[in-house]
């Protein structure tokens, strides 16, 4: 980026001189969308990283850059398979260690360590997870990354909804981790897809020399930039799920099929019924998604209209 102010005509980036303003490349504007949203999160901008593909990027740049050969990636099952998924992709080895139904998913530091592989030069950790919705406790966070001597990623793709227990703090003291965000979920802009990289600046350097040149489309950065601007109405939007998953998971604790609601601080719950595929099947005739896993049906919340259909079917 040419921040001489005397600088009148580029020559040297291989734009074209028509179709304004899509036809420059936008430097200028994701340095300006790294300000606000480090305004925001209260973090300068030398510690943000965008990715213009969601956390799945986010993913494949970590993978790409910390794995060397014949390293591997370990994480705490169940969670997300986007892990898996990129890793898979990448070429990369992953260990999925598995944790406790008995402590409700929780993850334990300890128990973890015990069973992780050596060779692991990188692991991932989803918090709020997904699909158990259970969040990393600090103090089991920061044994981690004291016993561990690779990089450790936080995946707080879901934290927008409990802003409070985010373990960004944590980046101060802690030159190995990294932290994922996504504006899918919380902020309501799935189709947008894009992901955030949080980290120390020395690592966001590194993550850069090995990205994209240019990330974000000039289209994404403005829409990222409108969705800070209207902050108050993301809020609301976050609010507004809060009270109906309190209201779902109340409900859902009433059916006599319902064996289980995990408690969640994100915007889905993970319910455990006496015949999950027959739950699921029962929802798809009536045309109602949820998602199947082996440990329960993960019901993300909807307006309120959609999550009584859902009830309707389930009550019979």
């Amino acid at each position: 980026m040419d921040n001489n102010p005397a600088t009148r005509v580029r020559l040297d980036t291989n734009e074209s001189p028509f179709n304004t303003p899509y036809n420059r490349f936008p430097d200028d504007a994701l340095e300006q969308l790294k300000v606000a949203y480090g305004k925001r999160e209260n973090i300068p901008p030398s510690c943000i990283y965008f990715c213009g593909n969601g956390t799945e990027q986010a993913a494949d740049l970590c993978l790409r850059l910390f794995c060397l050969h014949g390293d591997l990636a370990a994480t705490a099952v169940p969670t997300r398979s986007v892990y898996r998924r990129r890793a898979l992709a990448s070429g990369v080895e992953l260990q999925e260690v598995e944790q406790s139904e008995a402590s409700g998913y929780r993850f334990q530091c300890a128990a973890f360590m015990q069973r992780v592989n050596p060779r692991a030069s990188l692991l991932f950790l989803c918090s709020p997870n997904c699909p158990t919705g259970q969040l990393l406790a600090v103090a089991e966070l920061e044994a981690l990354l004291a016993r561990f001597k690779g990089w450790v990623v936080v995946d707080e793709s879901y934290i927008d909804f409990t802003p409070r227990q985010t373990v960004l703090p944590l980046l101060a003291r802690h030159a190995n981790l990294l932290l994922f965000r996504s504006f899918s979920r919380g902020w309501s802009a799935a189709s947008l897809r894009v992901g955030v990289i949080l980290a120390r600046p020395s690592v966001v350097s590194r993550i850069a020399e090995t990205g994209y040149t240019y990330p974000l489309s000039s289209m994404q950065i403005e829409e990222v930039q409108q969705h800070l601007r209207k902050i108050s109405d993301v809020c609301k939007w976050q609010r507004a799920l809060v009270e109906e998953r309190g209201r779902m998971a109340a409900a859902l604790r009433q059916l006599p099929g319902c064996n289980k609601v995990y408690d969640s601080p994100a915007n889905f719950l993970l319910a455990r019924f006496a015949d999950n595929e027959a739950v699921e099947r029962a929802l798809l005739q009536r045309g109602i998604r949820v998602k199947r896993y082996a440990e329960g049906l993960r019901i993300t919340i909807g307006l309120p209209a959609d999550n009584a259909a859902l009830l309707a079917v389930l009550r019979g």
